[in-house]
């Protein structure tokens, strides 16, 4: 009976030896490491999304094995840089480990971290010897887009869609619960400065619409104010742009879209210029001949016989192509020039431009394109020609003055600085 309890006992001892041993570890190495993750929410593509202006928080969770010297253990979240500089980003975990310890752990990553790695680091008792482990799990850093901001202080307002829905924020990820990232709006400021006020956020709670303005107050129609966003200009200052707002929908409720720059979009209303963004110049092949100056840029669409004037340069649809530089329009009124208007026909599918404000029939506002000059006489300036084709129902502008084929001549509309390239 002794031989037999003996064998027990040597097998018992066998077959946990070699279990630690066929996993690499021995009794006196103290907890084993057996999971680390964080958790989906937090990542993209496998990386901790972070943001360059908040502090990035998070959630973890890890699980340690007790072996045969039970006793304490710590544990908390490091985040390691480029040169392998450590920095504790968590409260530290600390435990009497005897068997399964698989707690969360909500980490913090200062603002402005946007590169690096984020692991697990341990510690415990070997005998008396404390020791410590990193995890061989670790994440990499998922930073948001690279960008130049156009003034000290001023960051990205980020644009999310969703369907008709639209959310403006601050705080960069690549989605956000259904919406999807749209690209930069324009550039605001996180905290109020000179000549800036706040941009509050309202929601509709029956159809989750998100509704923008400097005008804080209450809206009614279901409508619930979320908070201040961030800061805007209210009147146009140098580098800045206006942003447009639509509308569609009826009074049982709709949506809102923004724009940095005019334009039709199809079925919606246009509600005028709300606030303004700072903007980064568009790069140009030859310098801008004053500080406040864009290019005006002339796109053409075969598909609906339009010429589009914009200084906004991307792809525009349906079939809207490049076709030149038409000239310069100022960006904030100076002394002598006039907002140059633009209104548009759904009905013809035609873009007017004029120093005229009033209506038009079948035509509707859609905002100010730049500033021009009414009259010659300014140096460096050329008169710009209007012509119309009637059968394809298009405004088309030169500074030659000569009428192209199917075209009448409609007179002059408007002084600009030459693009003499």
């Amino acid at each position: 009976m002794r031989k037999i309890a003996l064998v027990l006992l040597c097998t018992f001892l066998f077959v946990g030896k070699y279990s630690d041993v066929k996993a690499g570890r021995t009794y006196d190495e103290g907890p084993y490491l057996a999971t680390f993750t964080i958790l989906d929410d937090f990542l993209y593509q496998g990386k901790l999304e972070v943001n360059s202006i908040v502090s990035t928080r998070f959630t973890a969770r890890f699980t340690l094995l007790g072996y045969g010297n039970p006793g304490p253990a710590k544990a908390y979240l490091i985040h390691i840089d480029d040169l392998n500089v450590e920095t504790i980003i968590s409260d530290v975990l600390e435990e009497n480990v005897t068997g399964v310890w698989a707690p969360t752990i909500q980490g913090v990553l200062p603002s402005g971290i946007v590169s690096g790695k984020v692991c697990l680091k341990y510690e415990f008792f070997s005998g008396n010897q404390a020791k410590s482990k990193l995890s061989s799990v670790k994440f990499d850093l998922f930073p948001p887009p690279a960008y130049e901001a156009p003034a000290p202080g001023a960051v990205p307002l980020y644009e999310y869609v969703s369907g008709n829905k639209r959310m403006l924020t601050t705080l960069f990820h690549n989605s956000y619960f259904g919406y999807s990232y749209n690209g930069i709006l324009g550039f605001a400021f996180t905290s109020q400065i000179s000549g800036t006020v706040p941009l509050y956020q309202y929601l509709q709670t029956s159809n989750g619409n998100k509704y923008y303005t400097t005008v804080q107050g209450n809206y009614g129609g279901g409508y619930t104010e979320e908070g201040i966003v961030c800061y805007v200009y209210a009147n146009q200052v140098t580098k800045s742009l206006p942003v447009y707002q639509h509308y569609i929908g009826d009074a049982q409720g709709g949506f809102h879209r923004y724009s940095n720059s005019p334009g039709t979009f199809w079925d919606w209303s246009f509600d005028d210029v709300k606030f303004y963004l700072l903007q980064n110049k568009q790069s140009t092949t030859y310098p801008l001949p004053e500080e406040d100056c864009a290019e005006l840029y002339q796109y053409y669409s075969g598909d609906l016989d339009d010429h589009y004037y914009t200084t906004v340069k991307k792809d525009y649809g349906p079939g809207f192509q490049f076709e030149r530089v038409l000239g310069y329009v100022h960006t904030i009124q100076k002394p002598g020039t006039v907002p140059l208007y633009v209104y548009y026909s759904s009905r013809d599918e035609d873009h007017f431009y004029t120093r005229v404000k009033q209506d038009y029939d079948y035509y509707r506002y859609e905002g100010i394109v730049g500033y021009v000059y009414a009259t010659s006489g300014t140096p460096g300036t050329a008169a710009v020609h209007r012509y119309y084709n009637e059968t394809g129902a298009d405004h088309y502008y030169s500074m030659l003055y000569e009428t192209p084929p199917y075209y009448v001549y409609e007179g002059v509309e408007f002084y600009m600085l030459t693009y003499n390239h």
